[in-house]
């Protein structure tokens, strides 16, 4: 009995030291399989906002877009194929397949001449520009209580 509990002893105190040391590397996070995009050139340290809102007109041989957002406010920005990506559910477009009233968010910067420049638009599709409260409500099954754990009896 006495080298039993000795081996179990020495057993559990080796896998309480490298158990954590296992969980810290596996918590690591791994390297990027590819570089992250390049910021805007001009994007520098200036500030990034997000409007979300509906496209008000565009203007493919300008590259211009004008958006009025949720409250209103029209922006005129431009959005250039060097500085700008635009997509609609998982595609890649072009801003003149976007079309006015389309439901989009997009990011931007105002650059150094004071011009705001999208360095990204999301134009939204139906699904995903359809109010939340509109989504039919999805019955959640309850989380079964935890199983007790099993009574080993007790040798002497």
């Amino acid at each position: 009995m006495g080298k039993n509990a000795l081996v179990l002893f020495l057993v559990f105190g080796m896998l309480c030291v490298t158990m954590p040391v296992k969980a810290q590397e596996a918590a690591k996070p791994a390297a990027p399989a590819t570089a992250p995009a390049a910021a805007p050139a001009g994007a520098g340290e200036e500030e990034t906002d997000i409007i979300a809102g509906k496209i008000s007109t565009v203007d493919a041989a300008s590259n211009t877009v004008t958006v009025t957002d949720e409250a209103g406010k029209s922006y005129t920005l431009t959005a250039t194929k060097e500085e700008t990506s635009i997509w609609k559910g998982d595609n890649t477009i072009e801003l003149s397949a976007v079309q006015a009233d389309d439901p989009i968010e997009l990011e931007y910067y105002k650059n150094k001449d004071g011009k705001l420049v999208a360095i990204w638009i999301d134009v939204l599709t139906k699904e995903a520009a359809a109010p939340a409260e509109a989504k039919p409500a999805e019955a959640k099954p309850e989380a079964a209580a935890p199983a007790a754990p099993a009574q080993q009896p007790v040798q002497q």
